[in-house]
């Protein structure tokens, strides 16, 4: 992913000479991270090896935690005479939001995973409420880290990491019950992602545009892919089935939302926020449509 970051920089500014070299990092930044639900065919498809699967799952996990504190550091390299003048250096406002972050959402949900562990085995939890508790507890974390100046995104991805491993409620059903009420949150983002977002962008559509995301999803992925899988006895195939299953999606949504709360409109560089609009659509629309597709022809070849 660094090199993805890296080259994508690169382009963006042999593309976008004239835009403010921060912003295209964070540019480059946002369209980093994959998503593995866009892909969901090839995660759960038995037919993909399972050392294949898993890569592309964990690489979609780790690049959200890796790529967000990057992406709040630019943000506050950027408003830093702004808002943050007043209330201090943006290095001292930085540390607050990833240490207060981390240490809330840390010490919150292994209070609340031993809690719920003890209230499940003494039975003083409806199992019709025991569902709606990540979910409650992903937005609750995030609110109090939120309240006491930690960044709420941090809170929340510690939070889940501490809950998978100090928590016992994560039955089968029950992880089949989130996975499904994941989903239907994704599908809600989509939505929103698209009646909001494209309208505002998409006269920001230029050739050079274009040019730009179809390499983001091909040539900026894939290259610094088969550089990483060098030596791994891994076949042609299988390099290029990793390098193109790196869906944009949720993540990058959420970074975009994440700069628009930061950055004021007037501030914001309407042609790279049509990179990062076009590029999510077409990763949207292509990875949806190419998933079953390329996993049938993939197992079919290793048969």
């Amino acid at each position: 992913m660094p090199l993805t970051i890296v080259l994508s920089t690169y382009a963006g500014v042999l593309f976008f000479p004239d835009a403010p070299f921060l912003y295209i990092i964070v540019m480059a930044l946002i369209l980093a991270p994959t998503d593995a639900a866009l892909g969901k065919a090839v995660v759960v498809d038995r037919d993909v090896p399972k050392q294949i699967r898993e890569g592309i799952n964990i690489e979609s996990g780790l690049n959200d935690g890796i790529v967000f504190p990057l992406l709040i550091t630019l943000l506050f390299l950027i408003t830093s005479h702004e808002s943050l003048s007043h209330d201090g250096s943006w290095m001292e406002y930085l540390f607050e939001q990833i240490l207060y972050g981390g240490i809330i959402g840390g010490v919150s949900v292994f209070t609340t995973a031993k809690g719920l562990n003890h209230a499940i085995s003494k039975s003083w939890m409806q199992k019709s409420y025991e569902n709606l508790t990540p979910l409650s507890l992903a937005i609750l974390t995030y609110f109090i880290a939120e309240h006491f100046g930690g960044n709420g995104f941090i809170a929340v991805f510690i939070g889940g990491l501490f809950f998978g491993n100090f928590s016992n409620y994560l039955t089968k059903d029950k992880e089949n019950f989130l996975e499904s009420e994941g989903e239907v949150l994704i599908l809600i983002s989509f939505l929103v992602f698209g009646l909001t977002f494209i309208p505002l962008t998409y006269v920001f559509w230029t050739p050079k545009v274009f040019l730009y995301s179809v390499l983001s999803l091909t040539f900026l992925r894939m290259f610094p892919v088969f550089l990483s899988l060098i030596g791994s006895g891994l076949t042609l195939k299988s390099k290029l089935f990793i390098g193109w299953f790196g869906p944009r999606g949720i993540a990058s949504i959420l970074y975009v939302m994440t700069v628009a709360q930061h950055v004021s409109a007037e501030k914001i560089d309407n042609e790279l926020f049509g990179v990062i609009s076009l590029t999510i659509l077409l990763s949207i629309i292509l990875h949806g449509l190419s998933a079953k597709p390329l996993v049938k022809s993939y197992g079919k070849d290793l048969d």
